[in-house]
C-alpha cells in the first residue's frame, strides 16, 4: 500500500477516541428512561452535535450514520473504497424499488454512496442511464412482479443483494482486504440461509434461490450437505478457513451465530490497526464506528421495549475500541 494512506490514517487515528468504550455502554445499559439514554448518546458524541427535539434517536443515528458516509467519500482514493459506498447504493435502491411497488414514498434511505438518490429514483422509474449495470440488472429481475403488482420483498431483496455483491467482487481497484471482507460476509451470510431453511423447513430450491455466488464456499457444498442437515455441512466447513465458526453453528440459536459472525468479521481489521501504510486503520474505524450505532441501537431499542439488561447483553457485538 503506497504513502497516500498515511494522511488518511493519521485523521481517523485522531477520530478513534470517539469510538464507543465498555464504560458507555454500561452507563447506556443502566439509564433508567429514555430521556436519560438519549442524554448519553449526545454526550458520547452520536450524531455530531446536530439539534434535535426530544428524543428523536431515528435522527441522531440518521445524522451519525451521514457522518460516517461522509468521511467514506472523502477518504475513498483512487476508488479503492466503492465497495461500502456501493452497499449504500444499493440498500437504496431496494427501497426505492418498493416504494414505487408499493406505490408510497420510500422509507429508510441511507446516505449517498457513488449514485445519488435522485438518479436512483429515476432509474427506478424506467431512466436507468445514470445507474451501473448491476442495478440496472436488478430492477430487471424484479419489474415483472412489480408491473403484475405482485410485490415481494424477499425476492426484491435477494435480486439487489445477488447484483450488488456480483457488483462489488467485479471492482478493479477495490481495496484488497475489503474485498476479503465482503467475500467472508457472504460466505457467513449463505451458511445462514441454509441454517435458517433447515429450522424453518424449506426446500433446496429456495436456499438455491437465496444463495449468493461469487464467494468462497461453493453451492455445491451447501447442496450436497442439504439433506443430511446442518452437522454435515459443519463437517464440510472444519475443513475451510471458516472453521473456527462452526461450534457457532446452530440452528437453535441464530442470534449467536450472527453475533460471533459480526465480532470475527470486525477482528479482520483489529490486528492491523497500526499499519499506517495499509487500508486497515481506516476501515477498521469505519466498521468499527458502524458497529457501534448497531450496538447502541440495540442498548436502545432494549430501553424502549423494557428487555432485561441480560438479554441485551447476549446479542451486543464486540467494539473496536
Amino acid at each position: 500500500m503506497s504513502e497516500a494512506y498515511l494522511y488518511e490514517n493519521a485523521r481517523v487515528k485522531s477520530l478513534e477516541n470517539k469510538l464507543i468504550v465498555g464504560q458507555q455502554l454500561q452507563r447506556l445499559l443502566e439509564a433508567s428512561s429514555k430521556e436519560e439514554a438519549f442524554k448519553l448518546l449526545v454526550e458520547f458524541g452520536i450524531g455530531g452535535g446536530i439539534n434535535v427535539e426530544g428524543t428523536d434517536f431515528d435522527a441522531l443515528f440518521e445524522a451519525e450514520e451521514k457522518n460516517i458516509s461522509s468521511l467514506m467519500r472523502e477518504l475513498n482514493i483512487s476508488h479503492a473504497f466503492d465497495a461500502i459506498l456501493l452497499t449504500n447504493d444499493y440498500h437504496n435502491l431496494k427501497a426505492c424499488i418498493k416504494a414505487v411497488a408499493t406505490k408510497q414514498e420510500p422509507i429508510g434511505l441511507m446516505s449517498e454512496g457513488l449514485a445519488t438518490i435522485d438518479d436512483i429514483k429515476a432509474g427506478v422509474n424506467g431512466d436507468t442511464k445514470a445507474l451501473r449495470d448491476g442495478m440496472i440488472e436488478a430492477i430487471k429481475q424484479v419489474e415483472k412482479g412489480i408491473s403484475e403488482e405482485n410485490v415481494n420483498p424477499r425476492a426484491i431483496d435477494v435480486a439487489v443483494d445477488k447484483a450488488m455483491y456480483k457488483d462489488i467482487f467485479s471492482l478493479e481497484k477495490g481495496d484488497e482486504l475489503l474485498k476479503e471482507y465482503y467475500i467472508k460476509k457472504v460466505d457467513y451470510s449463505n451458511i445462514l440461509t441454509f441454517m435458517r431453511c433447515k429450522k424453518l423447513g424449506l426446500g433446496l430450491d429456495f436456499f438455491k434461490d437465496s444463495f449468493i455466488p461469487g464467494a468462497t464456499l461453493s453451492y455445491e457444498m451447501f447442496s450436497g450437505a442439504f439433506i443430511s442437515g446442518t452437522e454435515e455441512l459443519k463437517k464440510q466447513i472444519r475443513y475451510t478457513d471458516y472453521s473456527k465458526i462452526v461450534d457457532y453453528m446452530d440452528e437453535s440459536s441464530l442470534v449467536v451465530y450472527e453475533v460471533q459472525v459480526d465480532n470475527t468479521l470486525l477482528s479482520l481489521f483489529k490486528g492491523y490497526r497500526d499499519e499506517m501504510f495499509s487500508s486497515a486503520p481506516l476501515l477498521g474505524y469505519y466498521f468499527g464506528r458502524t458497529s457501534d450505532l448497531k450496538v447502541l441501537k440495540l442498548i436502545v431499542s432494549g430501553i424502549k421495549n423494557k428487555v432485561p439488561s441480560e438479554l441485551i447483553k447476549s446479542r451486543m457485538r464486540n467494539l473496536y475500541a
